[in-house]
């Protein structure tokens, strides 16, 4: 899917592999952790360890096509919204959350509190990818001088139809 819509709707692509490797982690982290709880402490049960890990795929299947159903739906929601309230309207609600992204990161920074570096790595990336997509926007779909520029509204009638004919396998 990400092949195919790379060329005509980039930044679609962007999204649906960023989706894609999040549904994956999230699917790995449930395994391991049902995995773990199910997993007798002593090693000489190996039926236990098969049943295990049996039912630890199983758990990370069923999170991958819960993830990947509330990924596809999100993205027709965020279409939907796209399509009705247009360029403009679309290009203020990204600056105003990477606004609010960037005073969370920089808040969290400033606190002091013990926090994982994980946490404020997360928060510094996600600030950072909506300042840049916010900039990428403003000169794609904003700026008619940009060489680049495309024309916003049949982006995403493209991009909904596309995600249409995906999910119902076509």
């Amino acid at each position: 899917m990400i092949r195919k819509l790379w060329p005509d709707l980039s930044l679609l692509a962007i999204l649906v592999f960023i989706l894609l490797v999040s549904c994956f982690i999230l699917a790995g982290l449930t395994a391991r952790n049902v995995f773990e709880t199910l997993s007798p402490s002593s090693s000489s049960g190996i039926v236990a360890v098969v049943v295990a890990v049996i039912v630890a795929v199983l758990a990370a299947v069923f999170i991958l096509e819960l993830c990947a159903a509330s990924a596809v739906a999100g993205m027709n929601t965020a279409l939907q919204l796209a399509s009705d309230a247009g360029r403009h309207h679309m290009h203020a609600l990204l600056t105003l959350a990477s606004a609010v992204a960037v005073l969370v990161a920089a808040l969290a920074l400033s606190t002091g509190e013990d926090m994982s570096i994980l946490g404020v790595a997360a928060g510094a990336f996600a600030a950072t990818g909506l300042c840049a997509l916010t900039i990428w926007f403003q000169r794609v779909y904003r700026s008619p001088s940009y060489p680049g520029f495309r024309d916003f509204r049949v982006d995403v009638v493209d991009a909904r139809q596309f995600l249409m004919r995906a999910s119902h396998g076509e």
